[in-house]
């Protein structure tokens, strides 16, 4: 494992000492502590689980897994998985199928709550905060501009013929599509009633989808840069359809997502502010995990943060404060190394 050091800016914004003698006090003493854990494990082989290639946070994993495994004893591995969303994610923790992952922090709130919330049977007691607020997403869909679709009520009213595509199973856009359908009093089945369908492609698919001819709309949760979106929107000619009813929105709020506004310019051909709801993305990991390795993966996020930027531009607004809140990050409990660590650099209590 590395040597610990903490970042100018997380140091100098978190750390405060008195006198020089008092800042080599706390110095001598926060780097015996990186020490003793710094060679506290044997190599560890770690599953970092994503989503499909193609998806943001599967490049998440790309540029945080190297990150996390360098700061691991030699010999360890990180294996960045292209699997499985939001949801799958919190079963692939539970079931001890991956160790890290990445998640919603909603989705997460329920995997944490006493019943498992409307999304799972039961608690997902193994899932543990390590840090939140990556990033914002925003619970979209792309439509054709030949559909003649405008809005989510033009989709569910029953009227139109509509040919909707999402994400397989599994992950949180999947999951708000139905959700935003029922917020709308319909579902799958109802579209399946008025002449329509709903098919669930890989991510790879879906611009392919669109091309051919036999899509009309597209629903997923995306960034800001999101890959299959930007494709979408830049050599096809599509629209965005956001959420303006306000009861529609009063229910998904209920569900755990937050309003947000997709802000003019996010995407091409985009020149207007775009209301809709959304959530932000966390890393979570097992409870099964050592103190140790959970001090050096959530070491390694920190002090790679700076760089976040390059692995994601969604990930360029990124703020160390609000990645510690407790809501950031589902209202999970964080893991003790995860605790240990942010003791120890002076950013918890």
């Amino acid at each position: 494992m590395t040597q610990a050091s903490l970042p100018v800016s997380v140091s100098a914004r978190k750390i405060r000492c008195g006198s020089l003698i008092a800042c080599m006090a706390i110095s001598v003493t926060t780097a015996i502590a990186f020490s003793d854990r710094a060679h506290a494990d044997d190599a560890v082989d770690l599953r970092f689980a994503t989503v499909g290639i193609g998806g943001s946070w599967y490049a998440y994993g790309e540029g945080m897994g190297p990150a996390i495994q360098s700061n691991l004893p030699a010999g360890s591995t990180v294996d960045v998985l292209p699997i499985s969303g939001g949801v799958g994610n919190m079963h692939l923790i539970q079931n001890g199928e991956a160790e890290i992952a990445i998640a919603f922090s909603h989705t997460a709130a329920e995997a944490c709550s006493d019943d498992g919330g409307v999304t799972f049977d039961d608690r997902r007691d193994k899932v543990r905060a390590v840090i939140g607020a990556l990033d914002s997403y925003y619970l979209a869909g792309f439509a054709t501009e030949d559909s003649g679709i405008g809005s989510w009520e033009d989709v569910t009213s029953g009227d139109v013929s509509v040919d909707m595509i999402t994400t397989q199973r599994g992950g949180t856009g999947e999951l708000g599509m139905r959700q935003i359908l029922e917020a709308y009093g319909s579902s799958y089945d109802a579209i399946g009633a008025a002449g329509g369908s709903v098919r669930a492609l890989k991510r790879s698919s879906t611009a392919a989808a669109f091309a051919d001819g036999s899509a009309d709309l597209w629903g997923h949760t995306v960034t800001v840069g999101h890959p299959v979106a930007t494709e979408l929107m830049t050599v096809t000619d599509m629209r965005i359809i956001g959420i303006d009813d306000q009861t529609a929105i009063d229910d998904l709020v209920d569900l755990g997502w937050t309003p947000v506004t997709l802000p003019a310019g996010s995407f091409e051909g985009q020149d207007q502010d775009i209301p809709m709801v959304g959530t932000a993305s966390s890393v979570v990991v097992s409870a099964d995990l050592s103190d140790e390795v959970v001090y050096a993966i959530t070491e390694a996020l920190v002090e790679s943060s700076e760089r976040f930027p390059d692995f994601h531009a969604a990930l360029s607004g990124f703020d160390l404060d609000a990645a510690l809140e407790p809501g950031a990050n589902g209202n999970c409990p964080f893991h003790p190394g995860a605790v240990a660590y942010y003791r120890d650099a002076g950013l918890m209590d």
